[in-house]
């Protein structure tokens, strides 16, 4: 009976996913179930089949699903969020969905590559351990493309390159992975960029957000840095920052240890463990030096955590980081007016489990079933947004 409620609860929590998606066709990929004209055996071969407006659903599967070449059209991809298989980080699993956690594996993804024509495409709640994320406008430009509650695993990163403007990068968890800005195509800007409430935990260079163009403008927000020590990781290097030219705002951010260079950008209400954050007037205002971390979360850093990697950055009750969000209204999109993950109107959503409405339990009778009878079963729905 408990497995019978584990396939269940990931079957329906999918459903509900196609139920709330409409007026375009959904496209199926690694669905364990009878396969229909629909279903696909990688994302490539979905793609290809696709047109624009159409979803592709991602499930939960031990099996390699490959990447995208070269996405032209808007395509919204959904996977099924980050508590499933075996990830952790350090032996700390990822855990809000725990009940899933049996099931098939991370559905790992390599290589999707978001060129012109692109433009509004979302990219939710995926598991990038083979590839990367590239947004690359060349010569004309990719507009508003969406990357959240993806996790990027052993050093793959997001890449904004060539022309691209007012893309927004959410939610997401960095495991030694980055935000690179014109990598590749040194002689190109990236402009409006939203980079909020992401986990940076930095690679063994240190980068967590780096600009190699001419130029980058947007604004970063509401992110965790942290180093790979923190959690008793084997390296010491601190997130490293380097922004030389470019115009940012950067607020509401928390870190454990940073280097910092960004002489054009203006920082507010930004708290650091170190004195990384500017105090000086010119720059800003409002940013915290030298605060520890066991004051800032419910659960310090150490080799033997109680809770999963994101659930340990709650802010505690009379955290310095509680009520010192700068920059309007954060309850407008529903998140808190804090700095870190769950501050800000796109506060982080645990395990990366996508914008649909989802199953959190399911109820029935634990023994003396017969063949054929009726099955009883009370389900628990909530929305996540």
């Amino acid at each position: 009976m408990k497995q019978l409620k584990k396939a269940l609860l990931a079957t329906i929590v999918l459903v509900f996913a196609i139920a709330a998606i409409s007026n375009a066709t959904i496209r199926r990929i690694g669905y364990w179930g009878t396969p229909t004209a629909l279903d696909y055996t990688s994302l490539q071969n979905a793609y290809n089949a696709s047109v624009a407006g159409d979803t592709l659903l991602v499930f939960p599967t031990t099996s390699g699903l490959g990447g995208i070449s070269s996405v032209t059209h808007k395509i919204v991809i959904i996977g099924c969020g980050r508590g499933w298989g075996t990830f952790s980080d350090y032996g700390i699993f990822d855990t809000a969905n725990y009940n899933l956690q049996t099931l098939a594996g991370f559905p790992n993804i390599t290589s999707i590559n978001l060129n012109a024509g692109s433009d509004s495409s979302v990219i939710s709640s995926l598991f990038f351990n083979n590839g990367s994320c590239y947004i690359n406008g060349g010569t004309k430009s990719v507009n508003g493309v969406i990357v959240q509650r993806c996790i990027f695993w052993n050093g793959n990163s997001v890449y904004l390159d060539g022309n691209n403007n007012g893309n927004i990068i959410t939610g997401n968890y960095f495991a030694y992975g980055c935000v690179d800005c014109n990598y590749y195509t040194t002689n190109y800007s990236t402009t409006n960029v939203t980079v909020s409430n992401n986990i940076f935990r930095c690679n063994s260079a240190g980068w967590v957000f780096y600009q190699y163009g001419v130029g980058v403008t947007g604004v970063i927000r509401n992110n965790i840095f942290r180093d790979p020590n923190s959690w008793g990781g084997n390296t010491t290097q601190t997130p490293i920052i380097s922004i030389p030219t470019g115009q940012m705002l950067i607020i509401n951010n928390i870190s454990n240890g940073l280097t910092l260079t960004a002489p054009n950008c203006m920082f507010f209400n930004n708290i650091g463990t170190g004195t990384e954050w500017p105090i000086s007037a010119s720059s800003g205002s409002g940013n915290l030096q030298n605060i520890p971390y066991s004051s800032i979360f419910i659960n310090s850093f150490n080799n033997s955590p109680t809770l999963s990697p994101e659930a340990r950055f709650v802010l505690k009750a009379n955290s310095p980081a509680v009520g010192y969000y700068f920059g309007g209204s954060a309850a407008s999109g529903g998140g808190s007016p804090d700095c870190g993950i769950y501050g800000g109107p796109t506060p982080h959503v645990l395990s990366g489990m996508p914008a649909e409405p989802v199953i959190y339990n399911v109820t029935g009778p634990a023994n003396n079933i017969s063949n054929g009878a009726t099955l009883q079963l009370s389900i628990s729905t909530k929305a996540l947004n």
